[in-house]
């Protein structure tokens, strides 16, 4: 048996850190972490796969973004067409604060740059699995976010998965509609 010794060194420096500091994230780190989360594999026939399993490949998680001081990108709320994988502007601006605040209080969202949320969408899925959707949806949120930290920790940079947070506060913040739910996101910066 032949094991990538690449992954196996990411995942063995993969942590949790909270010790992050406000600099400047290349864009192409950007790119990277948000291909990792989300973005296209390969294609199935008239389905293109993505990173993240999904179940029935209905890929029910919408890729929301907010980023401070990201390369040459203009600061605000982005939605991550994964259909096209286009970043399109929402609300422009710098909104980490408020963010920070419907997350608790928890300081090092601020000393992030980059945040991706992972938002429920039920019309794309229930319709093929009824009740049990919302269980699919998280565990794809699962896949989505140890990607998204993966790829964090093989560019240098440090990551938080975040599920503490007023939902309905946080959703109104990053402009998402009542019939949508925030389910998790992760924290990206540069490392203290």
């Amino acid at each position: 048996m032949i094991i990538d010794d690449s992954l196996r060194s990411v995942m063995e420096k993969r942590k949790t850190t909270r010790r992050l500091v406000h600099g400047r994230m290349p864009r192409q780190a950007f790119n990277d972490l948000v291909w990792a989360a989300y973005g296209h594999t390969h294609s199935d026939k008239a389905v293109k796969m993505r990173t993240a399993p999904s179940a029935g490949a209905t890929y029910p998680i919408e890729i929301h973004c907010a980023l401070e001081d990201v390369g040459d990108i203009q600061d605000g709320l982005y939605v991550f067409d994964s259909r096209t994988e286009e970043l399109r502007l929402s609300i422009r601006g710098r909104h980490f604060a408020a963010i920070q605040a419907a997350a608790l209080d928890q300081e090092f969202v601020t000393k992030s740059n980059l945040i991706i949320f992972m938002v429920y969408n039920p019309a794309l899925i229930v319709a093929d699995y009824g009740e049990i959707s919302f269980k699919y949806a998280a565990f794809e949120c699962g896949h989505i976010a140890q990607n998204i930290m993966l790829m964090a920790t093989s560019l240098g940079l440090g990551s938080v998965p975040v599920g503490a947070f007023e939902e309905r506060v946080l959703a109104k913040v990053i402009g998402i509609s009542d019939d949508k739910e925030v389910m998790y996101f992760v924290a990206v910066g540069m490392l203290a």
